[in-house]
């Protein structure tokens, strides 16, 4: 081999190789590179895990990935993806899906999720060019849209029939039935759920990183459960009491037990798409479960003991008829999605024990008509008061060190008051506000990001200078 290399023949042999193989590293590194100049981790709340052609890893805030990543979102955790600077999807926990985005930033522009199980939250704020697209797929399903706001929800049945739930807050979308091949338009304030003709088993998607046993094998994490009246439960050793895991009544007015078997029980939860109106949850419960009342579109009332120190991640999501819910002194976060779409919802509470509320905590709760955020409170969320209709005043105050991104956009607040204290106002923070008249920024703020106040029409004061729509572009600093 040592003599055919130092032939005249194997040098060009060689040669050849190597600028093969280096322009295999140039296409790979192209191909890997081929997308939107920008996707990235927006904002993370607990684990998910991103996997590349290359490596697996925990996801972290301000990550960059390439087309063709899968993401998994975990339990009890949330992840805001942002494509660009115009397009976001919101990843509620228990989600599975991939990114395929082409094109660059303001060109012409191709993106496909493949949502594979879970929620997912899409935001375009740009409307799309003609040569440009946008696309959801589900198993059984796909979702074309041009400029728009909807949700996306896959999940599958008792007899393992996969669901896709649509609902379009803005604009418009076209779905499309896999199994039949049916269109349909659905216009802002419609909604369909496509079920599938076929079963299919789900995937199962890990709780943590470490979690990647097997489908189907057991964790360990969960007891066995049983049955009492018309409740499923198991026993929580950590707690020393009973978990409510399932309604399985058929009443609409539910008061829950405060002991099954001698024992308390300490958190609540399996409620999720039931017919419940009222709920009456026993002193001495502790936690408030993820997905507890999630869908529940006839709950109008529930007691909410000052015992519960936890309410989990999208516990009243989507409770259209909850009008008032009173939060117990003792929690500390007001978690992801917790109230997001309660469209009904007209007041609420927080008390002075939250430090943080967290990405879509109240967004789409279009009847809220005030909310006192108290200066126990150091974070608020991407798009935790976003599309909230009814709020007419807001103050932020001066113990929140970072406004998240879309936090407070598309609202009709009039009068809006940053205390000092606030450092940071993030990209699209009030965007759409374009009923608020003058904004003070205190000079406690060091960092404003792009579209903070797109389609303000505002007179903003920042450091003794005034700024009208014309020239908003001069306040944002480098992200």
């Amino acid at each position: 081999m040592k003599n055919f290399l130092s032939t005249t023949k194997g040098k060009i042999i060689a040669g050849a190789v190597t600028l093969i193989l280096i322009a295999g590293v140039i296409v790979l590194i192209i191909l890997l590179n081929t997308g939107y100049r920008n996707i990235r981790v927006a904002d993370l709340t607990g684990t998910s895990r991103v996997t590349s052609m290359l490596s697996v890893s925990d996801a972290y805030k301000g990550q960059n990935l390439v087309s063709g990543d899968n993401v998994e979102v975990f339990e009890k955790s949330s992840l805001t993806l942002a494509l660009d600077s115009d397009k976001h999807v919101v990843a509620n926990e228990l989600t599975k899906f991939s990114v395929e985005a082409f094109g660059a930033e303001g060109k012409d522009t191709r993106t496909i999720i493949h949502l594979e199980k879970g929620t997912i939250s899409n935001q375009i704020d740009n409307k799309l060019l003609p040569s440009e697209s946008y696309v959801v797929e589900s198993p059984n399903a796909s979702m074309s849209v041009r400029g728009t706001i909807f949700t996306v929800n896959v999940y599958y049945d008792n007899s393992s029939r996969c669901h896709t739930a649509v609902e379009v807050k803005e604009g418009t979308v076209e779905l499309i039935e896999k199994d039949t091949g049916k269109v349909k338009t659905l216009n802002a304030g419609e909604s369909a759920n496509v079920v599938s003709r076929t079963n299919r088993e789900p995937d199962r998607i890990p709780t943590t990183s470490s979690d990647i046993k097997p489908v189907g094998e057991n964790s360990g994490d969960l007891e066995q459960t049983a049955t009492f009246g018309d409740f499923e439960y198991k026993y929580l050793p950590r707690l020393g009491g009973m978990e409510i895991t399932k309604y399985i009544g058929n009443k609409t007015v539910v008061n829950i037990p405060a002991e099954i078997e001698g024992k308390p029980v300490v958190v609540v939860g399996g409620f999720s798409k039931s017919n419940v109106t009222s709920v009456t949850i026993p002193d001495g419960c502790k936690e408030i479960e993820s997905l507890a009342f999630y869908w529940c579109e006839e709950l109008t009332t529930v007691e909410v003991p000052d015992s519960v120190t936890k309410i989990h991640y999208s516990a009243f999501y989507r409770c259209k008829k909850l009008k008032s819910v009173r939060i117990p002194d003792g929690v500390t976060s007001i978690e992801s999605s917790t109230f997001s779409n309660c469209e009904e919802l007209t007041e609420i509470i927080i008390p002075n024990s939250v430090t943080e509320i967290q990405q879509n905590a109240f967004s789409g709760c279009y009847a809220l008509k005030s909310i006192e955020i108290p200066d126990s409170v150091t974070s608020i969320g991407v798009n935790a008061f976003a599309s909230c209709f009814g709020l007419k005043s807001i103050t932020i105050p001066g113990s929140v060190t970072r406004i998240e991104q879309f936090a407070f956009q598309n609202n009709r607040i009039t009068s809006l008051t940053i205390e000092n204290g606030v450092q940071e106002i993030g990209e699209g923070a009030f965007q759409s506000c374009a009923d608020i008249m003058s904004i003070e920024i205190p000079d406690s703020v060091t960092k404003i990001e792009k579209y903070a106040f797109r389609g303000c029409k505002a007179t903003i004061t920042y450091k003794g200078k005034t700024y009208t729509e014309d020239n908003f572009d001069e306040l944002y600093t480098e992200q």
